[in-house]
């Protein structure tokens, strides 16, 4: 048997693109598997009853979407957060009337603001004058991390943390949303021309980037990784150059101007090439799989804050009944008259009722803190803006490009590099790493006993035109 609160506990869609209540129930009863609720049990032993049941759970679950969804926008339009962690700088404190009594929705639950927080507003303020004066988010975090500074969650900063902080315009006094911004009724910690002025001074910083701003010659030919290809072994960019012996074939920088550095052999174009254009097919289905994860890590973060809050609420209660108990025995001391008993347990009281006090704050905070947490639409936004703009990269400019430059200028826009190298197997592999900010990368191995691939058949430009050669190594 499988149990459940309620039958909604188990399936909520219409059978199309969520599993209906019935099916999941046909199918368990295939498998001798019996679903058990304490509420609406009998509605699981009916087939009739299951099928009305599955459609009652999905109508009250798209009715409850659509007001959740109503709400945040009504919420959003007044110019609040839409919910999630309090921001870096800010806190929330009690929301207060004219009259300056405590702000009490109707629900009886207390109404709370975000204002500058004064122990953390200075940093985000000199993480905008840093960045300002030209440093990079990395070099601020290090200088972060060297100072001893912590984030507001208590981790060491990283060049994403950085990056996120500077380009939300929550700082600026907007609140985004729904692919928009409005004002919010928060105070800004950066005037917003300012932070419009900085967001304007900042240019990619991904190693493609940085050779695109390069100067110098054009080289002889194009070629498809041109100032997208890094040596894994090094880090220096990858040429072509052409070989009497081999073919085309991508050489390190460093190995190229014999400097000593590095000493990474030459790799084949033709096969490398062909399977990074390959490996773009796979590409979509891994996306799916970075937003899933992306979700469940926000779903997972508010579970473990909910059970931190669970253990401070445990806390508490049991600082509720010490001082019931001390109360208890304060009183009982003075009926027998033991003075001086009844003056250590009250101080021990006293104590208790600070401690108890604080506790109290803290759970106030943190409810709070959860009542204002929901999946921010802002990040959900970013990733979705993010899949759509890959998938239009990977199905429609990499797929029409018609020559080599085409190809490549539609790679640097995908893609913040590609790390190829002969690994420690002996494997050909080449490293991925997409222009999202801070993702992980995808990775992908080549095989060196396998035959050349072939290039993906919906490539129109002609990867190889030139049939000199510069080499006779």
């Amino acid at each position: 048997e499988l149990w459940a609160f309620d039958p909604d506990r188990f399936a909520r869609g219409d059978g199309r693109r969520a599993r209906h209540l019935a099916g999941l129930l046909f199918g368990l009863w295939e498998k001798r598997v019996e679903l058990r609720c304490v509420q609406g049990d009998d509605d699981l032993h009916d087939p009739i009853r299951a099928v009305l049941r599955g459609e009652r759970n999905r109508q009250d679950s798209e009715a409850k979407s659509g007001h959740s969804r109503r709400g945040k926008r009504a919420r959003w339009e007044r110019g609040k957060a839409l919910g999630g962690p309090v921001h870096d700088g800010y806190r929330l404190v009690p929301d207060r009337l004219p009259n300056g009594e405590v702000n009490v929705a109707r629900d009886g639950r207390v109404v709370y603001r975000r204002e500058p927080d004064p122990a953390r507003s200075p940093l985000v303020l000199r993480t905008f004058s840093l960045v300002e004066g030209g440093m990079t988010f990395g070099d601020v975090a290090r200088l972060y991390n060297r100072e001893g500074h912590k984030t507001l969650r208590g981790n060491r900063w990283s060049a994403r943390t950085i990056r996120k902080l500077v380009n939300n315009p929550y700082y600026a006094g907007w609140v985004p949303g729904y692919g928009e911004r409005r004002k919010g009724e928060h105070e800004p910690l950066i005037e917003p021309e300012r932070w419009e002025a900085i967001q304007g001074s900042l240019e990619r910083l991904d190693p493609v980037a940085v050779q695109r701003r390069k100067g110098g010659r054009r080289p002889a030919e194009d070629y498809v990784l041109r100032g997208i290809a890094f040596c894994s072994r090094c880090g220096s960019s990858m040429y072509t150059r052409r070989f009497a012996s081999t073919g085309r074939s991508y050489v390190c920088r460093n190995v190229r101007e014999a400097t000593g550095v590095c000493d990474a052999p030459k790799i084949s174009a033709a096969p490398l090439e062909n399977s990074i254009l390959c490996h773009l097919d796979d590409l979509l289905p891994g996306l799916d799989e970075w937003l899933a994860d992306k979700a469940a890590e926000r779903t997972g973060e508010r579970a473990n804050f909910e059970r931190a809050l669970q253990g401070e609420r445990r806390r508490l209660a049991a600082l509720e009944r010490d001082i019931e108990l001390l109360r208890e025995d304060h009183r009982r001391h003075l009926r027998e008259d033991a003075q001086r008993r009844a003056d250590l347990v009250l101080a021990e009281l006293e104590r208790a009722t600070d401690e108890r006090d604080a506790q109290a704050r803290a759970v106030e905070q943190a409810e709070a803190r959860l009542a204002e947490w929901g999946v921010e639409p802002t990040a959900t936004d970013a990733a979705l803006d993010f899949y759509s703009q890959c998938r239009d990269l990977i199905r429609g400019r990499i797929r029409e490009a018609k020559g080599v430059a085409e190809l490549n200028a539609a790679l640097a826009d995908l893609l913040a590099g590609v790390w190829v190298g002969v690994r420690r197997n002996g494997w050909l592999g080449a490293d991925f790493v997409l222009r999202a900010p801070d993702e992980e990368p995808w990775l992908f191995t080549i095989r060196p006993d396998w035959t050349e691939p072939k290039a993906p058949p919906w490539l129109r430009a002609k990867l190889d035109a030139s049939p000199w050669c510069t080499s006779s190594r």
